[in-house]
């Protein structure tokens, strides 16, 4: 278990770069561990990418607004 964890956290913090690879690459992973392991772990990661776009579209959305603040003064 410890070892699908470890692959997890690798694989999350490379989702800022590429949501696509993130998955080909997880999808990849599947072959070699047990399914329900890492059924368990899906919703979890799933959980944590979402929490993430969240934060990442927050914080464009705020940037742009600020930005467009700064650009009419």
């Amino acid at each position: 278990m410890n070892q699908l964890n470890c692959w997890h956290l690798y694989f999350l913090l490379q989702v800022p770069v590429d949501l696509n690879l993130f998955w080909m690459k997880f999808n990849i992973l599947h072959i070699y561990f047990d399914w329900r392991a890492i059924s368990l772990h899906i919703n979890c990661i799933n959980r944590i990418l979402n929490i993430n776009c969240i934060n990442s579209l927050t914080l464009i959305r705020t940037q742009l607004v600020r930005s467009k603040r700064d650009r009419a003064r």
